[in-house]
């Protein structure tokens, strides 16, 4: 955030905003992020979000695109 305090100033960025914002949350993945944010355990953060990025096929985000079930990879 230091190089791009406004993610709209970055051209890589604006991409990956502009393909978030068609994007809408099931009832079911609101929850399960709420849920990962009331964990008792102290998890880091970068942990939560690399098992959303990487392990996608085991929760609730599995049918939105990624590169791992898009083939993009």
């Amino acid at each position: 955030m230091k190089t791009w305090p406004d993610p709209t100033l970055n051209s890589a960025a604006r991409t990956e905003l502009e393909a978030a914002s068609g994007l809408n949350l099931t009832a079911r993945q609101y929850d399960y992020l709420l849920a990962i944010d009331r964990t008792t355990q102290p998890v880091s953060r970068i942990t939560m979000l690399y098992d959303l990025v990487f392990n996608t096929a085991e929760t609730v985000f599995s049918e939105l695109p990624s590169p791992e079930n898009s083939g993009a990879m």
